[in-house]
C-alpha cells in the first residue's frame, strides 16, 4: 500500500496522512473550506442566441474574449451558438467559508443592466441561463502557489480577476514545481511566498465587505455619469 507523507493541515496545523483522505491536504471538510483564501461568489448569465443581424449590429464577429478595466471586472464571451455571456461584477460574501451562496439575484440584475447598457442594439434580449459559484481570494488579492510540506504536494489559490488565464498559467507552474524544473515560472514571486491569513469570523467577513465596498466605490466614481446605477 502506498504510504502518504505526513503533512500539516493548512488550516488547523494538525499533522497526519491527510493526503489519503477525502479532504486532503486538509484534515477535515471544515478546514478545507476555511483556508487561506476566503470564498467569494461570482455570478454569470447568458442570453438567447442572437440573430445574425443582431450579432452584426454589435460588431463582434471574431469571437474574442473581452473584459473591462473595473476593479470588480466584467468579462464577456460569445458562445458557438451566438449567445453573449457576461460574468463578474458584484461579488457575494459567505460566512465562515460556506459554499452555498451561489444565487445572488441583485448581482444577476446588475449583469443584465450592464449588458443592455453596453449593447443598446439588443433591446429586450432574453436572459436564458444564470448561475454562480465560489472562488478563493487571498487577503492581499494576489495568487499564491508552492509546496505543501515536502516536494510531493503543491497548492494554488487566489486566482482572481483574470482567473481562467491565471489558473492555466498556475497549472504550468505547478507542473514545473512537481517535476522540480528550474524555470521562469517557478521563479515567479507568487511561488512559495508568505500568505497573510484571513482573520477568523466575524472579522473575516467584515474585512472582506470593507474591501469590496472600497472597490465598488472606486468603480462607481470612475463610471459616474456614464453607466446607470
Amino acid at each position: 500500500m502506498k504510504q502518504f507523507p505526513q503533512v500539516k493541515c493548512p488550516t488547523c496545523g494538525r499533522r497526519g496522512d491527510w493526503l489519503a483522505g477525502a479532504w486532503g491536504p486538509f484534515c477535515s471538510r471544515r478546514c478545507k473550506l476555511v483556508d487561506l483564501g476566503k470564498w467569494l461568489n461570482e455570478e454569470h448569465a447568458f442570453c438567447e442566441p442572437l440573430r445574425p443581424e443582431q450579432l452584426a449590429a454589435i460588431g463582434w464577429q471574431g469571437g474574442e474574449g473581452v473584459e473591462d478595466a473595473r476593479n470588480l471586472i466584467h468579462y464577456y464571451r460569445i458562445t458557438p451558438d451566438r449567445r453573449v455571456v457576461i460574468g463578474g461584477g458584484p461579488v457575494g460574501l459567505s460566512y465562515a467559508g460556506r459554499l452555498d451562496g451561489d444565487r445572488n439575484e441583485a448581482a444577476w440584475q446588475h449583469l443584465v443592466r450592464h449588458l443592455t447598457w453596453l449593447f443598446p442594439s439588443l433591446p429586450g434580449v432574453q436572459i436564458t441561463h444564470r448561475w454562480g459559484g465560489p472562488f478563493s481570494v487571498t487577503l492581499d488579492l494576489t495568487p499564491a502557489l508552492g509546496y505543501l510540506g515536502g516536494h510531493d504536494v503543491v497548492y494554488s489559490l487566489g486566482c482572481i480577476g483574470h482567473g481562467v488565464s491565471m489558473s492555466h498559467l498556475n497549472a504550468q507552474t505547478l507542473r514545473d514545481l512537481l517535476l522540480e524544473r528550474q524555470t521562469d515560472l517557478v521563479a515567479c514571486p507568487f511561488v512559495n511566498r508568505r500568505v497573510i491569513p484571513w482573520p477568523g469570523e466575524p472579522i473575516r467577513i467584515t474585512a472582506a465587505a470593507a474591501i469590496r465596498a472600497y472597490l465598488h466605490a472606486e468603480d462607481r466614481w470612475h463610471e459616474r455619469g456614464i453607466i446607470p446605477a
